[in-house]
């Protein structure tokens, strides 16, 4: 039952409302009776309906402190970004550290991501501080449970300019091959030309994740959080065959950090700046980040056929839609391939 209490706060009146509960008392001072009446209702209605506790949490529980919760998550560990993905969330915890999970709505995040895009970054920087966000309240929804659904997927990311994005020539590919400066540096960027892989499931590659008698690469916990598996083939399956050849006593890793730089030696390689540096010494502009080799990957393929649903299980994309930008390449495909039935002399 609930109890409303008349007081005076410096020189005016105020209306306490105490709720009892399991773990003792709740209460909430007011200015007006109708508000602290209506209070009073709405928790002892939460309390009948078995959700007090969990809105509670997200009350009693900051964005920093969800963000400090993920940062100590093996997930997080796992990442070969900390370094980036702890810059972003900083960035959140700046502007909205001490807010309350209750009262980060969708509008206070659009809010957010609107002072990103003032500040003069990218709109493909903005969603990536956006994505980073979204991977922290994803745990603190699945794990903590201090709230039950996560803010960031009511927000709208920026349209991104994907024709800006690469595809590199042979030519433009043999050139950064030639600038890399560590075999590391260039068996990666085969395997991610010709596995269509990510960065981050690439150099989170474990031996045991590599079938060279099937000829089958398995990405783990992948951006999307299932497994796919990718043939090899050609330089891939070459570039495999040659780095699981010699055994490692201190490391699974297939690309492990060198022992020099690596106090944990569970930490795959980061290879940012001379992927980078390479890029400049080979003088394929600006525009060529590592996804591009991906993307590259996957033009190569929709052009040698393979269909939108193909492209997709390669990709690990969870839609076709994702996977729309190939369209008018495997449509072309196709029509060579009946052009060429067709021309064949069959009645």
């Amino acid at each position: 039952m609930a109890t409303i209490s008349k007081r005076s706060s410096r020189g005016r009146t105020v209306y306490q409302a105490k709720v009892r509960t399991a773990g003792g008392a709740t209460s909430a001072t007011f200015d007006k009776l109708t508000d602290a009446r209506r209070w009073a209702a709405s928790t002892e209605e939460q309390l009948r309906r078995g959700v007090y506790f969990e809105e509670e949490k997200a009350r009693t529980h900051a964005l920093k402190d969800a963000v400090e919760a993920y940062e100590q998550s093996p997930r997080f560990a796992r990442l070969d970004t900390q370094a980036i993905r702890k810059a972003h969330l900083r960035w959140w915890v700046e502007q909205y550290g001490n807010l309350p999970l209750a009262k980060l709505t969708p509008d206070k995040l659009a809010e957010g991501r609107d002072k990103l895009r003032a500040e003069g970054k990218a709109p493909a920087t903005c969603n990536r501080y956006l994505g980073a966000l979204s991977a922290c309240l994803s745990r603190t929804v699945r794990e903590l449970g201090w709230i039950e659904t996560n803010p960031t997927t009511r927000v709208d990311r920026f349209t991104e300019d994907n024709r800006r994005e690469r595809v590199l020539s042979d030519a433009e590919l043999q050139r950064l091959l030639d600038a890399c400066r560590s075999d590391d540096l260039r068996d990666l960027i085969l395997l991610a030309r010709y596995t269509a892989g990510r960065r981050s499931e690439l150099t989170g590659l474990r031996r045991g994740d590599a079938d060279l008698r099937r000829k089958l690469v398995t990405f783990r916990d992948t951006k999307n959080s299932t497994d796919r598996s990718v043939a090899l083939a050609g330089p891939a399956l070459e570039v495999l065959r040659r780095r699981l050849k010699v055994p490692r006593l201190d490391t699974d890793l297939v690309f492990p950090r060198p022992a020099s730089r690596r106090p944990n030696r569970d930490r795959p390689a980061d290879f940012r700046v001379a992927f980078n540096s390479a890029v400049k010494r080979a003088e394929l502009g600006p525009g060529v980040v590592f996804h591009c080799l991906r993307h590259t990957a996957l033009t190569r393929l929709a052009e040698a056929g393979a269909t939108l649903s193909e492209l997709q299980q390669i990709a690990g994309h969870k839609t076709l839609a994702m996977v729309a930008r190939y369209k008018h390449l495997t449509e072309d495909s196709t029509r060579r391939v009946m052009e060429q039935m067709a021309g064949g002399g069959h009645a």
